[in-house]
């Protein structure tokens, strides 16, 4: 893409001549204004990315993605809060649907057979093993947040479309970049990621969620959904639909890919953020997620997924690690690691990442590491370059048994971001 590059050269030169603001880690945004009783508040993302390299994904070579929120809050008089939050997302990718992507392939019958009786989905990412269901739109878009709230002096409650408690204020290993960070960032450019480290399960359903304000550093949460639902740009729930698998000799089988819906979903989560005076800021949080599996998915276990995480940062430094077990149905297992270290020079972060992931229900394993560095310029700015390399290996079924294939990728990319 000649003209793409030519655009990019032009935007980097220019951002580097722009003057230089404050420290990464002091760049947030947010504007208020009044709307008769309300006053508003908002904040928005937008980023490309341009990559080179390989790429395993239906589309390659420049992504985007935007961020919007808005927040609408009254006071009444006895000092109550109450208001409403709306979140829209879109994101120009591979045309998947949230993470998902075929991460190998099986058979519908016959020795070679390991679909579980349907087209093998991950009810921890949503990733499928080889029912070809048709390509998403290149573009996505989805309301991820839509909910009504009420804020008293111990906590909140809220009611709508939003995260749920196990996935909220639960810290992140430390990144150069907003979009391609391990353990399941927005945006890869390879198309081969299989780590999601975050405790996402639920998706952005339909939920009531009850929180705490924060005590001496601590916060709890409590969330229930009758039912996952909806897709995301970054994940999605979705439902059970027919397909076709393709034996190596013969016609298509058809077959179901099955959801990764889940019912009666309780979720609970517990965070920690403190600054202390000579050791820096420490944060560590804690989520739960039990559910049924919808009587669509193989198996008849319950669902059980727990996640950890911490970031620790002192003066320049920032290191972080989050971690994800999910136990699926017929009991087996996804787990996933994310790790970080960051540095801060004035306007720039350097940072090398980390991640590792398993999926027992898939035979998929991934291996993925990242280095780059990133500054902001003015106010609202930022650019970075940066190289990942990924490995996976998946199931590969055949008339004569499953074998594992492995895949690499490396790619090479640059990152450009406002935020107002």
């Amino acid at each position: 893409m000649p003209n793409a590059g030519a655009i990019y050269s032009g935007a980097v030169i220019a951002m580097l001549a722009a003057t230089p603001a404050h420290s990464q880690s002091d760049n947030s945004t947010t504007n208020s204004a009044r709307l008769g009783a309300f006053e508003l508040e908002s904040d928005f993302d937008a980023g490309l990315v341009a990559a080179a390299g390989d790429s395993f994904g239906r589309f390659s070579g420049l992504f985007a993605d935007l961020d919007a929120r808005i927040q609408a809050e009254a006071i009444t008089d006895a000092g109550v809060r109450w208001g409403a939050v709306v979140r829209l997302r879109a994101q120009a990718d591979h045309g998947r649907n949230g993470f998902d992507g075929q991460a190998g392939s099986c058979l519908a019958t016959g020795p070679g057979s390991d679909c579980h009786g349907f087209g093998a989905r991950s009810l921890a990412t949503g990733r499928y093993n080889s029912v070809e269901t048709g390509s998403p739109d290149r573009i996505q878009a989805a309301a991820e947040a839509a909910y009504g709230y009420v804020r008293f002096g111990w906590g909140e409650i809220r009611a709508g479309r939003t995260q749920g408690a196990a996935a909220l204020d639960q810290p992140l290993p430390p990144s150069a970049f907003r979009l391609v960070n391990a353990g399941g960032g927005p945006i890869d450019p390879t198309g081969l990621e299989a780590g999601l480290a975050r405790n996402s399960l639920s998706g952005f359903s339909t939920r009531v969620l009850v929180r705490s304000e924060r005590v001496l550093g601590l916060r709890a949460a409590l969330s229930y959904t009758g039912q996952s639902e909806g897709c995301g740009v970054d994940y999605c729930v979705h439902e059970t639909t027919d397909g076709t698998v393709t034996p190596p000799v013969g016609a298509p089988v058809p077959v179901r890919l099955q959801g990764n819906t889940l019912n009666s979903v309780i979720e609970a989560g517990v965070s920690f953020d403190h600054t202390f005076r000579d050791a820096g800021r420490v944060e560590l949080g804690a989520g739960l997620l039990l559910a049924e599996p919808d009587r669509a998915a193989p198996g008849s276990d319950d669902v059980r997924s727990w996640s950890v995480s911490g970031r620790w940062t002192f003066e320049d430094w920032s290191a972080g690690f989050s971690h994800l077990d999910v136990r699926q149905t017929a009991g087996q297992a996804y787990q996933a690691t994310a790790a970080a270290i960051s540095l801060d020079r004035g306007d720039w972060r350097f940072a090398a990442e980390g991640a590792l992931s398993s999926d027992d229900f898939l035979h998929e394993e991934s291996r993925l590491v990242q280095i780059g560095a990133s500054r902001l310029v003015g106010d609202h700015a930022l650019i970075g370059a940066g190289v990942r390399t990924i490995d996976t290996d998946g199931a590969l079924s055949t008339a004569g048994g499953r074998v594992q294939v492995r895949r690499s990728a490396t790619s090479f990319f640059v990152e450009l971001g406002v935020r107002y």
